[in-house]
Formats: C-alpha cells, sequence, structure tokens
C-alpha cells in the first residue's frame, strides 16, 4: 500500500502546483497572475507618490504680472499654464521621480512680456517634499 500512495500522492501533488490550483483553493491567497502577453494599458503614474513643488522669483522691474508654464520633460504634455495674478511664487503637486520644464514669464500692464527664464530639467524627489526652486531672471 506503502508504495502505490507515495506515486499517487507526487503525481497528484505535481499536477496541482503546475495548474495553480493548490495555491488558487487556499483562503486569503490570491490566484496566480496570468502569463498572457495582451497586458491591458496601465497608469504608473498614478502609483507614484506626490510631491510639492514651490517655485518662487524675485520682483521684475515693471512686471504687473507673471505667468507660468510647468510641462512633463519626457512627454512635454502641459501641467499648468496659467496666470499667477502678480505672484511672485507658485505651488504645483506632481509626481515623485517625474522631471519637469518649468517656464516664468514677467508681463507688465500692457501684457507684453518683458523677461522671462526657464529652468528645463526640475526632478521631484519624494526624499525632498517638498521641493523648491529659485528663479533667478
Amino acid at each position: 500500500m506503502k508504495k502505490l500512495l507515495i506515486p499517487t500522492l507526487a503525481a497528484t501533488l505535481l499536477l496541482s502546483i503546475g495548474s495553480g490550483s493548490a495555491f488558487a483553493q487556499e483562503p486569503g491567497v490570491p490566484a496566480a497572475a496570468s502569463s498572457s502577453t495582451s497586458a491591458e494599458a496601465f497608469d504608473v503614474s498614478a502609483l507614484a507618490a506626490t510631491v510639492r513643488l514651490n517655485i518662487n522669483w524675485p520682483a521684475v522691474s515693471g512686471a504687473t504680472d507673471y505667468r507660468i508654464t510647468i510641462r512633463d520633460s519626457v512627454t512635454d504634455n502641459v501641467k499648468v499654464n496659467q496666470n499667477t495674478n502678480g505672484s511672485r511664487s507658485f505651488s504645483f503637486d506632481g509626481s515623485a521621480g517625474t522631471t519637469y520644464k518649468v517656464w516664468v514669464g514677467a508681463y507688465n500692464s500692457q501684457g507684453t512680456l518683458i523677461k522671462n527664464s526657464i529652468i528645463q530639467y526640475v526632478y521631484l524627489s519624494e526624499n525632498e517634499n517638498p521641493n523648491t526652486i529659485a528663479i533667478q531672471w
């Protein structure tokens, strides 16, 4: 009886493990992930931590307003494009591990650009929250 029982148990165990059913039947253990190559699109940016970027700049003589544009440096997608209503600072919540381009323009009361500055690569680090940059004209 022992000789027949061991090969039968071994064969049953190998078949169960091979199909994943031995683990899928355990309560609290998720079923094995599919190894299919037709993966659905998944937005990994949703997994990234949100990190604050504080931007500030000195006053520009004759400027009555400032505008700021922030773009993702990889995709070039615009994340922010707005008027600061005269404020010389701006805060942006971005994704940790992402690099952004920051542009700030100073405008006079006629809406003419009188000075601008661009920072090509601002990397948001989760270790420095908030991240702060100071624009120099």
